[in-house]
């Protein structure tokens, strides 16, 4: 049973003491009909407190948040204007030096010497009409793609490389993916095959160390949406794509959490993680109780680097952000010591005298779910390996060797 890891929560960069520099984020200036159902729920329930605490103290951090900002927070904004809470949190913890110079790209990052540029992008919902349901795995890895691809596409199309203050500068996209209401957000995998245009197809069976071979994706779904972002014309722009998701209201929440300020909540993550175990092709489930065991901002967070790029971003700067690059016909990653690649976080409120039969509750929850997790890993291993031999290309491998499949399926 592995239970991720317990011991003293690590050190959060972003102080959650009430703060009144600027108007709340939660007094409503929207009329409730006309408010996000999100921003409804975390207003109204007591155990979100410790959220609306950590979403207003990064709004304070916010060099210069525009006059929409709140309005768009609590309507059809929620997910962008969390989106941007995120990021600015994200670079603080990292130590990067933050400002909102101009009106667009949305930041401007400075490390050291580094002058590094970002514009914040998101997959949203279709419009006018039902989501059409996708017939297996690669579909769905598909749709997800073209959904994404199709937000940073039109990113691309802005051309923020001619602006003076971002020409001859590195700049980056940061997506995040919310065009599902499932909160349990999409991993990285198909921003990856869509970025860079490649499949790892897993090749071993089960019980054997991974081995993979590298495959061309041209297309992607019905619609035949083009892959390989990073060889699109005047893509040589775009350093890189930064992509997490833990943009949401459980991040600050789990990341604002303290036992003596908030002793009416207590809070249950679990998930599943990377599992370095070379003959792994499923990720580790993982479970324990929010303030019991590190977290950083940082800790959902991949950069992509572009191999085409005009203007990479050096290889330390997001450090210490899980990092992809392909070089040589071939992936190399940089992975932090934990790596969520999507969890799901329960949150429970009541009387204080309480709460610890209520954590008790939680972590026997936990324990269960994990061990079911694990009971049920060989069934999940061969599904993914059925999946990977269903896969077809009409391309020959570029590569054969080791792959990641448990970061990226």
């Amino acid at each position: 049973m592995k239970l991720r890891p317990f011991g003293t929560r690590a050190t959060i960069q972003i102080r959650f003491a009430a703060m009144k520099q600027r108007d709340s984020l939660f007094t409503p200036i929207v009329p409730r009909d006309f408010q996000h159902h999100l921003f409804r729920a975390i207003t109204s329930y007591r155990g979100n407190l410790p959220s609306r605490e950590g979403l207003q103290a990064t709004y304070e951090l916010l060099p210069s948040p525009d006059s929409n900002f709140i309005k768009d927070f609590q309507s059809t904004g929620f997910d962008a204007r969390i989106w941007e809470l995120y990021l600015c949190a994200l670079f603080h913890s990292l130590g990067i030096s933050l400002s909102q110079p101009n009106d667009r790209p949305d930041f401007c990052l400075t490390g050291g010497d580094e002058i590094v540029w970002v514009e914040a992008t998101m997959a949203n919902p279709t419009q006018g009409g039902v989501q059409s349901q996708p017939e297996g795995h690669w579909e769905e890895i598909d749709r997800v793609a073209a959904k994404v691809g199709s937000a940073l596409f039109s990113k691309l199309n802005k051309r923020y490389w001619e602006l003076p203050h971002v020409s001859g500068k590195p700049l980056v996209l940061a997506i995040a993916d919310f065009h599902d209401p499932d909160p349990l957000r999409q991993n990285v995998g198909p921003i990856s095959r869509y970025l860079y245009g490649k499949h790892s197809k897993l090749t071993s069976a089960a019980g054997e160390p991974v081995q993979s071979e590298l495959l061309e994706v041209k297309s992607l779904g019905p619609k035949k949406v083009p892959a390989g972002f990073f060889y699109l014309p005047d893509a040589q722009y775009i350093s890189a794509v930064l992509f997490s998701n833990a943009g949401t209201t459980g991040k600050f929440s789990r990341m604002a959490f303290d036992t003596a300020r908030h002793p009416f909540v207590r809070m249950l993550r679990h998930g599943f993680s990377y599992n370095r175990e070379s003959t792994a092709v499923a990720p580790e489930p993982f479970a324990y109780i929010v303030g019991s065991a590190p977290e950083t901002w940082g800790q959902e967070a991949v950069v992509m680097h572009n191999p085409a790029a005009l203007y990479p971003v050096s290889q330390t700067f997001f450090e210490p952000l899980c990092q992809q690059w392909f070089i040589q016909d071939d992936f190399r990653y940089k992975l932090p010591s934990f790596l969520p690649i999507l969890s799901r976080t329960i949150i429970v409120s009541g009387n204080p005298t309480k709460m610890q039969a209520v954590e008790s509750h939680l972590l026997d929850m936990g324990r269960k779910w994990v061990l079911g997790t694990w009971g049920k890993m060989p069934e999940l291993e061969n599904d993914i390996i059925k999946s990977h031999q269903e896969w077809q290309s009409q391309n020959k491998p570029i590569h054969f060797g080791i792959c990641t499949p448990n970061l990226t399926v």
